[in-house]
């Protein structure tokens, strides 16, 4: 079952990994996404190093993150899967209009079980 809401200023979703695959979600938020630049904080439980095609297309590593051109077509439509359950799994992005000055972001996917939907019905604003 598909899940999204709202956390102070940002929205989530989470989609089920049983039923999509990582390039077929972008397709399918490909109209939301296009602008955005996409950070990577887990890439198959690790991180993400861009690969050299990556890194001239504009993809580069900010603290340690993967952080990726500014999304268009093309790219939404080719997103980089990790070849962790075919990329089914444990990859998990932000998006952002501007990126942030400071970038301190960890990875909640992999905390197994974990969902945003249950952690904003208990207090997930709190740590915001």
């Amino acid at each position: 079952m598909t899940q999204s809401g709202v956390l102070g200023d940002f929205r989530w979703v989470e989609l089920p990994t049983d039923s999509s695959d990582i390039p077929a979600i972008m397709r399918r938020l490909s109209a939301h996404v296009i602008g955005l630049t996409a950070v990577n904080v887990s890439w198959d439980s690790g991180r993400m190093f861009p690969t050299r095609e990556q890194d001239q297309s504009g993809w580069r590593r900010i603290g340690g993150l993967a952080v990726s051109p500014v999304i268009d077509e093309a790219l939404a439509s080719h997103w980089p899967t990790s070849s962790c359950q075919t990329g089914q799994y444990d990859d998990e992005w932000y998006y952002f209009w501007e990126l942030p000055a400071s970038m301190k972001l960890d990875p909640f996917c992999n905390f197994g079980g974990m969902s945003l939907a249950k952690r904003s019905r208990s207090g997930l604003s709190r740590w915001l």
